[in-house]
């Protein structure tokens, strides 16, 4: 019987052990989350510099002309760095750009930072910026210089295929 009640008497030994560890971790725990949140909620109510990334084909984007709208009107904002690494796009697409980083410009400074290519729309988008950084190998220029297009009317003619033109006109 008395190993009966040294069992019990360990068991409650252990779960107060046990229990207080269980505490202490949770409230370690919650120190640490009460320090991380003092030390980062401090970020958000700093000066910030915006960072933008334009890769790939630029296209008309009215979710990024709204974030640039927003970058414009935060004053804790206080410059925005595009890095620019796209051969370009469309031409709605690049103008959009363009304009939303001029409006943005218009407030703040904007630093455009060309990586490895900044060709057609993307160079476009680079002359938004007040000021363009480029590396020594960054491909960049050619705006609106390049369409291609395949030539078929040889092709068309051999077979026996006739293109004709139809237009409307307007009378005044």
């Amino acid at each position: 019987m008395t190993s009966d009640i040294e069992r019990i008497v360990d068991r409650r030994r252990l779960k107060r052990r046990l229990t207080f560890w269980r505490v202490a971790a949770i409230a370690v725990l919650v120190l640490l989350a009460a320090v991380s949140m003092q030390r980062f909620s401090d970020v958000f109510e700093r000066d910030n510099v915006a960072r933008l990334a334009v890769d790939g084909l630029i296209i008309d984007d009215p979710r990024r002309d709204d974030l640039l709208a927003k970058v414009a009107a935060d004053d804790k904002i206080k410059a925005l760095l595009v890095r620019i690494d796209s051969p370009g796009g469309t031409v709605v697409g690049g103008e959009a750009l363009f304009r939303g980083l001029r409006r943005v410009a218009a407030k703040k400074p904007v630093v455009a930072l060309m990586a490895g290519t900044a060709t057609s729309a993307g160079y476009m988008v680079a002359l938004a910026a007040d000021h363009i950084v480029a590396r020594q190998g960054t491909v960049t220029g050619s705006i609106g210089v390049l369409m291609q297009t395949i030539d078929i009317t040889g092709l068309l003619k051999s077979i026996g295929v006739k293109s004709e033109l139809i237009k409307s006109r307007v009378i005044e």
